[in-house]
C-alpha cells in the first residue's frame, strides 16, 4: 500500500498524524500562552512588592493607597498560584472553556506590568501629590481583581462539569484586604466605632514589617473583639442566660458573649454546631492575641509576622462568620 503523505492538495483529506500534530501545537500554543501570562503577573506583582517596601522602608505616608497595594499583590499571587496549578493539568489545558478564560485574561491584564512599573516609578518619585498613585493602583486593583476572579469562575464552572477534577485553590474573596472593605459597611452598621477600629488595625498591619514590636498591634486586635462583642450586647444580658460560662476569675468567657452575638438569649439554639464551632474559634483567637500583646519583648520576627497577618485574616473571617450567623438566627 503506498504509503500516504502528511500534506496534500485534497482539501478534504486530514491524516490523523495530521489531527495529532494540529492538537499537539495547540496545546504548546495554550501552554505558551499560558507562561507568558504567568510571567507577566510575577512581574507586576514584583514591582508592587518593591513599592510596598519602599513606602515602609521611607515611611512615606500613602496610608490610603497602603491597603490597596497589599490587596493588588495577594491577587497577584493567588492568580499566579491557580494558573500555575492550571498548566500542570492536561485536562485543563485541553478544555475550550479554558482557552477561552486564557483570551479574557490577556484581555484584562494587557499591559499590567507597565501599570506596576509606573507604580512604582511614582512611588519613587513622588513629593506631596499622591493623586496619580491612587489612580494608578485603582487601576491595577482593578484589572488583577477581575483577573482572579475570572480564575475561580473558571475552575468553579469547570469543576461543575467535571466533578472529579480536583484542584485545591483558594476563593479571591478570601483577601482580607477586600473583606476589610465590605466588614466595615456591616460593622458601621452597629457601631461607627466599629469601623473606625478594624480600619486601625488594617493600616497597622500594612506598615508591620517597619515596626520593631508587635505588641500595640496585637493589643488592638484582642481589643477589637472584646468591643465588638461588647457592642453586641450592650446591657450584657449575657449573664441572665442559661448557658452562660465564667472563667476561674469569676469573668464570663468570650465563647459565651460570641454566642449570644449571634443568638441573643434564644437559648434553644445556644448547643448548635455553627455556633458553637465559631465561638470556640473566636475566643482561640483572643486567647492568641492575649499572648502576643503580653510578650515581654515583642520583638518582629518573621514567624511572629507570619502569626499576626494569619490572626488578622482570621479576625476579619471569624467577624463576617458571627455577623452572618447573627443574620441568620438572631433577626429570623
Amino acid at each position: 500500500m503506498k504509503k500516504q503523505y502528511l500534506y496534500t492538495n485534497n482539501k478534504n483529506f486530514k491524516s490523523k498524524s495530521y489531527k495529532c500534530i494540529g492538537k499537539m501545537n495547540e496545546k504548546k500554543n495554550t501552554k505558551e500562552r499560558l507562561k507568558k501570562i504567568i510571567k507577566d503577573v510575577e512581574k507586576f506583582k514584583k514591582n508592587f512588592e518593591e513599592a510596598r517596601d519602599y513606602v515602609v522602608k521611607t515611611s512615606l505616608q500613602v496610608e490610603f493607597v497602603s491597603e490597596s497595594i497589599n490587596k493588588v499583590i495577594w491577587d497577584g499571587e493567588y492568580t499566579k498560584e491557580s494558573l500555575f496549578r492550571f498548566g500542570e493539568r492536561p485536562e485543563i489545558l485541553n478544555n475550550d472553556l479554558f482557552k477561552d478564560q486564557l483570551e479574557f485574561l490577556e484581555t484584562e491584564l494587557h499591559g499590567i506590568t507597565d501599570y506596576s512599573l509606573r507604580f512604582l516609578s511614582r512611588v519613587k518619585q513622588t513629593y506631596g501629590d499622591y493623586s496619580y498613585l491612587s489612580g494608578d493602583v485603582s487601576q491595577s486593583s482593578m484589572n488583577i481583581g477581575t483577573g482572579a476572579i475570572g480564575v475561580h469562575d473558571f475552575y468553579r464552572e469547570f469543576k461543575r462539569v467535571n466533578p472529579v477534577a480536583s484542584i485545591k485553590i483558594r476563593n479571591p474573596e478570601e483577601n482580607p484586604y477586600r473583606k476589610k472593605g465590605k466588614l466595615e459597611y456591616r460593622l458601621d452598621l452597629i457601631n461607627p466605632n466599629l469601623s473606625t477600629r478594624i480600619n486601625e488595625i488594617s493600616k497597622s498591619i500594612s506598615i508591620i514589617s517597619k515596626m520593631k514590636h508587635l505588641n500595640d498591634t496585637a493589643h488592638q486586635m484582642r481589643e477589637f473583639l472584646s468591643h465588638f462583642l461588647q457592642l453586641c450586647d450592650p446591657n450584657n444580658d449575657v449573664k441572665n442566660t442559661s448557658w452562660v460560662e465564667f472563667s476561674k476569675n469569676g469573668n464570663i468567657i468570650q465563647k459565651s458573649r460570641a454566642i449570644y452575638a449571634i443568638i441573643g438569649s434564644k437559648s434553644s439554639n445556644a448547643n448548635l454546631n455553627p455556633i458553637v464551632e465559631i465561638a470556640n474559634k473566636y475566643r482561640k483567637l483572643y486567647k492568641n492575641l492575649n499572648g502576643l500583646a503580653h510578650l515581654r519583648e515583642g520583638l518582629l520576627t518573621p514567624k511572629r509576622n507570619m502569626m499576626i497577618n494569619t490572626y488578622y485574616s482570621q479576625l476579619l473571617e471569624y467577624t463576617e462568620i458571627i455577623l452572618d450567623l447573627r443574620d441568620l438566627y438572631l433577626k429570623s
